[in-house]
């Protein structure tokens, strides 16, 4: 009898071992799988940030080409730009001198008045 209970006793241990064996085996098996889904994510990630930088670097360089263009425009115009720059001044002066000569033909007016009306006594 004590074979038989040891016996038992041995089987139960082996049964426990290997419903252990069996439960770290899925077990493992499950992590393999988690690993596996969690690095085709990261390549996904990986790969949709790649794709964002190059678009991103697509339109910086597209940006870059206009910014050039227009710096070659205003070059091309910068002529006609001073050209209004100095037309500009010369109105300026031009209704300063108006200015003054309206301020004189003013000023005399009133001298002339001021003038007359001294010698009318009025």
């Amino acid at each position: 009898m004590t074979d038989d209970r040891e016996l038992q006793a041995l089987n139960r241990s082996m049964g426990r071992i290997e419903g252990t064996m069996s439960a770290m085996s899925e077990q493992m098996t499950r992590m393999s799988e988690q690993q596996e889904r969690f690095r085709q994510e990261q390549s996904e990630s990986r790969a949709k940030l790649h794709q964002e930088i190059d678009k991103i670097r697509g339109s910086a360089a597209a940006t870059e080409e206009k910014v050039d263009q227009l710096k070659e425009q205003a070059q091309a115009h910068a002529v006609d730009i001073s050209g209004f720059k100095v037309w500009r001044e010369r109105l300026i002066g031009m209704r300063i001198l108006m200015m003054l000569c309206g301020s004189a033909v003013m000023g005399a007016a009133a001298f002339v008045w001021n003038w007359i009306t001294t010698r009318l006594g009025l």
